[in-house]
């Protein structure tokens, strides 16, 4: 038989609660109030970019109802969505459905759809400090995590990490519900765990070390409730089904997801004991107090902060600290275990890359807990000399005079708290370059209209976003015209940043015919031109020269298994070719729009070879390998050659040589992507001698 929670210590039964004050329940209102007009007000204005990562969920929804809710393989709801290169999004796809349906596609239907879901996870943190932490002053909770920093910046960005911080807060409050005595909350925290799970990849470890606490601290009270939980069981498996189907067919995701987060956790030259470490180090700098507290500049990207103020405000420190020891105290109240816990499980997914503020989102919700645990207190012992009434109405003036402030400053002054608002900075210009490309085209509608891509991630969903339906608009630079000759005429309009712009005033091959306007970021400088140029007399006789530059071999030592190899390979824009011989499919090699990309060893012992393996990273493209071994004993040269099709992501590429008895001395490798140009990059990961 169960037993009655009133004996479980920091709990009790509704019957004992005290009766809520008609203050409360005002203030408690009012504070989800203070949330939603301090997201709300000037959503569009602040934050001043608007992210590739907010627009590809609202386009992804945008394509889910078009395919009548399948995927672009036909698979009815599906669990996850491209972003990029990768399969990550999930929750926030199908979060974006209905207003995409209703109302289209706006910066602030997309923002605003993320400040609405996340009012009930606002509420909830009231509840849960008032059920089960039994605070005199519960809603300042509200109060107090929407005034962090970090919380009052996410919060207003439709990042995907935000909704699944918001289930996780769910998770607790339907937990600690169940855990006081109502055991049919337990479907309720296995639902708001989904909604964390699928919301954001980084918080999946997150979610299972918290149950796994969870489930040891409190494996008695689990037994009491047996039939409740062997009746959760299958909930839970339904949960659980679109992540197996997920990963049935595409095993390799999450080793790619971590590969391209350049997890330490997929390098092949660190031992295990060695990446065990690394995740400790990590753990730990999960908990600084330099890095949440501090206003030093982080290794953060400024779209992750606010100008000069940390992420958590620095009072909230010592409240976090002496909240900490009122759990510990209290160990025997499963309230306070749960705080423990939550605060234990916080770092976790951020330490498998490295830890940041928005793979340890959930800390911030955690100790803005812990620190009203702390606060309330003393507001109590403050009580004794003012009017209780008159106390709470201070403190919620305080807290809304805060955000209040928080919201003027960034709307008038977070605009140029950063500099840096090109590609690896703010990202600026989505919204302004594209609304004044649109109005272009109703100026000039036969124009085909170039936009550079170069400013920002993802720009193909920017542009899905803001112009689906124009077929006139490209994503190519004025590289896109240098490589090769092509129908460049003044009636195309070219959108360049302005460094870009810069650099064709000085390029002889071009002629600037006229510039239509330019758009300035928020600090007056110049950001994007709107220009026609034609290219020069001289064009062709310069792209010759050009071309033969380009394809010049560029000769460096590398060491190979410890020996120095001499090398002769294709330029290179990005990596260095030892990158091909580190071990780590995560270091990369690309060809300064150079294909096929070529790489000659000549080495100063000949070895013997039997095969190579080369890792490219060629998309959907079939690839060419050819290898030319030169034998030592100067014997006729051998030559090897295979075409591989239908290639799945990064794939190792063998080519045996059979016949190669005698030790090389030169072996040469031509690696090129079929079906596109002699001007592309060719991108290279590994390459391995057998």
């Amino acid at each position: 038989m169960t037993a009655p929670a009133a004996e479980e210590p920091g709990l009790r039964p509704e019957a004992t609660r005290r009766p809520l004050a008609q203050w409360e329940r005002v203030l408690f209102a009012a504070s989800l109030a203070v949330f939603l007009i301090s997201r709300l007000v000037g959503l569009e204005r602040f934050p001043i970019f608007f992210f590739c990562d907010e627009a590809v969920q609202t386009v992804q929804a945008s394509e889910l109802i078009h395919r009548g809710f399948r995927d672009e393989l036909g698979q009815l709801f599906p669990t996850y969505f491209r972003n990029s290169e990768s399969l990550n999004l999930s929750l926030g796809v199908y979060a974006q459905v209905l207003p995409t349906a209703l109302f289209g596609r706006s910066v602030g239907v997309t923002r605003g759809t993320q400040v609405l879901l996340l009012l009930p996870a606002m509420a909830a943190v009231g509840l849960l400090l008032r059920d089960f932490l039994h605070l005199r002053f519960w809603w300042v909770g509200i109060l107090m995590l929407s005034t962090a920093p970090a919380w009052f910046l996410h919060s207003r960005i439709a990042f995907e990490f935000m909704l699944a911080a918001g289930g996780y807060i769910g998770f607790l409050y339907f937990y600690l519900r169940y855990r006081s005595g109502r055991p049919a909350n337990l479907f309720g925290a296995i639902v708001c765990g989904a909604l964390t799970f699928y919301g954001y990849n980084t918080f999946q470890p997150v979610l299972a070390v918290t149950a796994a606490l969870l489930f040891l601290v409190d494996l008695p009270y689990h037994w009491r409730q047996r039939r409740t939980v062997a009746a959760a069981v299958p909930l839970l498996l339904l949960a659980a089904a679109p992540y197996v189907r997920f990963a049935r067919s595409h095993p390799q995701e999450i080793r790619q997801r971590l590969q391209g987060l350049d997890s330490y956790w997929v390098d092949r030259t660190l031992t295990l004991p060695q990446k065990l470490g690394r995740f400790g180090s990590e753990y730990i700098q999960g908990f600084s107090p330099a890095y949440w507290f501090g206003t030093e500049p982080t290794r953060e990207l400024p779209r992750h902060e606010m100008g000069g103020y940390p992420f958590l405000f620095v009072p909230l420190l010592p409240l976090a600290v002496a909240g900490i020891l009122l759990c510990i105290a209290r160990w025997g109240s499963p309230p306070h275990r749960v705080l423990l816990a939550a605060l234990a499980a916080a770092p976790v997914g951020g330490a498998l890359v490295h830890v940041g503020v928005t793979r340890a989102m959930t800390l911030v919700v955690v100790v803005c807990l812990l620190a009203c645990l702390a606060l309330d207190p003393i507001l109590a012992f403050l009580s004794r000399y003012a009017r209780e009434g008159l106390l709470a109405g201070t403190a919620f003036l305080f807290f809304t005079g805060l955000q209040a402030a928080m919201l003027g400053d960034s709307l008038v002054n977070g605009p140029t708290w950063f500099s840096d608002y090109g590609l690896y900075g703010l990202q600026y210009g989505a919204r302004q370059v594209f609304e004044e490309v649109r109005a272009e085209r109703s100026r000039f509608p036969n124009s085909p209209i170039f936009v550079s891509p170069v400013w920002a991630n993802g720009p193909d969903d920017l542009r899905l976003f803001f112009l689906p339906d124009d077929r006139q608009v490209f994503l190519n630079n004025i590289d896109y015209f240098a490589m090769r000759r092509r129908d460049l005429s003044e009636n195309a309009i070219q959108v360049l940043t302005a460094g870009e712009w810069l650099r064709l005033r000085r390029d002889p091959k071009f002629v600037i015919a006229r510039t239509e306007r330019v758009i300035c970021y928020p600090d007056g400088s110049p950001g994007f031109y709107f220009l026609r140029a034609r290219y020069s007399d001289r064009f062709d006789e310069l792209l010759a020269a050009e071309v033969r530059q380009r394809r010049m071999l560029v000769a460096e030592e590398i060491f190979i298994e410890g020996e120095p190899v001499c090398t002769a390979h294709t330029r290179l824009d990005l990596g260095a070719i030892a990158n091909l011989f580190d071990g780590r499919i995560e270091t990369l090699a690309r060809t300064a729009q150079v294909n096929p990309a070529v790489v000659e060893l000549r080495f100063e012992t000949p070895r013997l070879l039997r095969a190579v393996e080369i890792i490219p990273s060629a998309g959907d493209h079939d690839v060419s390998l050819k290898a030319r071994l030169e034998p030592a004993d100067g014997s006729r040269p051998l030559v090897y050659e295979r075409t591989y099709t239908r290639l799945p992501h990064d794939p190792p590429l063998e080519l045996d040589f059979p016949g190669a008895r005698r030790p090389i001395r030169v072996a040469r490798f031509e690696i090129r992507v079929l079906g596109v140009g002699e001007d592309v990059e060719v991108h290279l990961r590994e390459m391995t001698l057998r």
